[in-house]
């Protein structure tokens, strides 16, 4: 503990990320305050280097191990009390049936790029690999619809045909993935 004290004081958050991730593999050795001692140096960590998304899963699991855990905003940055405040009432949301605003923010998010949202909720790898296939699949179909107007080919109208059906499936999938991935885990 004494390890991320240091290097969080330094502003070494990175540093940080390494020494709480490497720590919070075994948590059966910490007690309920120390495991939340050190996720909320992870949070803030992560908040301060602007991944907010991973922040928001640390705040999470304070709120697991503690619901009534809280900040003092006289202390702690507003960007960090931010965050944390949307991730409360999300949860307050949730308990009482109303929609999930991280949800619906990740639904947009989707909406405008596929795998955006999957990124957004920290699903990193996922986000990436939709958001590469949708550009990639965008890309050739822009490029057979050109090439496709220009000449009269069959062959031009079914590669276009490919890259339309691809891309709207990617879309598709990343979509319907985003609201349905979360009851599936429940």
């Amino acid at each position: 503990m004494n390890r991320i004290i240091l290097a969080y004081d330094r502003g070494d958050f990175r540093n940080v990320i390494d020494i709480a991730n490497e720590g919070l593999k075994d948590t059966l050795t910490y007690t309920v305050d120390e495991e939340v001692k050190i996720r909320t140096y992870l949070a803030f960590s992560y908040v301060a280097i602007g991944e907010e998304g991973e922040a928001s899963l640390q705040f999470e699991e304070i709120l697991n191990l503690n619901p009534q855990y809280d900040l003092n905003p006289e202390f702690v940055s507003p960007k960090i009390v931010s965050v944390f405040k949307k991730v409360k009432i999300r949860r307050e949301s949730i308990n009482l049936g109303l929609p999930d605003v991280r949800l619906m923010d990740a639904a947009f998010r989707t909406v405008l790029l596929p795998g955006w949202g999957h990124h957004y909720q920290g699903e990193k790898r996922k986000g990436k690999v939709l958001m590469y296939s949708y550009t990639v699949s965008a890309i050739g179909l822009a490029v057979s619809h050109i090439i496709a107007t220009r000449a009269n080919d069959p062959h031009i109208d079914a590669i276009e045909s490919f890259f339309l059906n691809s891309t709207l499936i990617i879309w598709g999938y990343s979509f319907i993935d985003i609201l349905f991935a979360h009851i599936i885990e429940e």
